[in-house]
């Protein structure tokens, strides 16, 4: 015997009708359980922060150096133009500095690359005269295929 859909008779839909009353009482119940769990969640919330104001810390960093103020700001007041001292007119001394070594392998058979000189005036002054010296730092790198620039080479 089949039976239609929407037969009223059918005890499916009754059985569907008692489940449904029951799953409504489930879930009745269940709200009021979340909501007592979540009145004993905010309980025990202040409880602990309760605990938490009485409990005194067992370490207070207490600060031992004080940062200083200077009386003075260092350097140029901002928006004024800076100022360097010009190169001399005469140049006494020229001192020429050769590594021996590559400073990023330690290979010592080297080619110089004259395009990475540095000059650094140095002015020396004698309280009869002032003397200046250029310092020429000449860098010579072992250059390879494999090796590219920064790293350091195994050997």
């Amino acid at each position: 015997m089949t039976s239609s859909p929407l037969d009223f008779r059918d005890p499916r839909l009754l059985l569907a009708e008692e489940l449904k009353d029951e799953l409504i009482d489930e879930i009745l119940r269940l709200r009021q359980e979340k909501e007592a769990w979540e009145r004993e969640k905010q309980r025990l919330e202040k409880q602990l922060e309760d605990l938490k104001k009485q409990i005194k810390p067992a370490f207070i960093k207490i600060p031992i150096y004080k940062k200083k103020k200077r009386w003075k700001n260092l350097g140029r007041p901002i928006g004024l133009p800076g100022c360097t001292r010009s190169k001399p007119a005469i140049i006494h001394h020229v001192v020429e500095q050769t590594l021996e070594q590559c400073p990023d392998c330690g290979q010592a058979t080297l080619r110089p690359m004259p395009t990475e000189n540095q000059e650094h005036i140095q002015e020396d002054i004698v309280p009869a005269r002032a003397e200046a010296f250029v310092e020429t730092i000449i860098e010579i790198r072992q250059r390879n295929s494999d090796f590219s620039g920064g790293a350091r080479a195994a050997l």
